[in-house]
């Protein structure tokens, strides 16, 4: 998941999609890993984090390349994920950061996809207040 990472602030910082070949390969190796990981341990908390990053990360690729449904539906996954983390360990502060991160940037999220988001409640600072 960092490669995926890796690779995906590396776009952001140069403003464009190096290699989405690369990406998508990488992504795919993400999920199959975690998967792998939830075999031998079980579903978790942590797991689940992994999911929602790594969708979230995704998610953020389908936004840059203006894929705003597959932005949308794997964005959705996400958060979901993300919750059901929470759900299962609500001490995992890693989740909540997240989640907060998400709550501040649905502002700019509400620019790229203002026809789906309008109604989604919070800003920059209630994502701050409750992260």
């Amino acid at each position: 998941m960092l490669r995926l990472a890796v690779l995906g602030m590396r776009d952001v910082d140069f403003d464009r999609m190096i290699d989405s070949s690369q990406f998508v390969a990488t992504y795919a190796r993400a999920m199959d890993r975690i998967s792998i990981l939830q075999q031998h341990r079980g579903v978790s908390s942590y797991s689940c984090m992994l999911i929602g990053l790594t969708k979230a990360i995704n998610a953020s690729y389908y936004l840059r390349i203006h894929s705003y449904f597959d932005a949308l539906g794997t964005g959705s996954d996400a958060l979901k994920y993300l919750r059901k983390a929470h759900d299962l360990d609500a001490t995992n502060t890693e989740v909540d950061f997240f989640l907060g991160l998400y709550d501040y940037a649905k502002s700019d999220l509400k620019k790229h996809l203002w026809w789906v988001l309008f109604w989604f409640p919070g800003d920059k600072h209630e994502g701050i207040r409750l992260r």
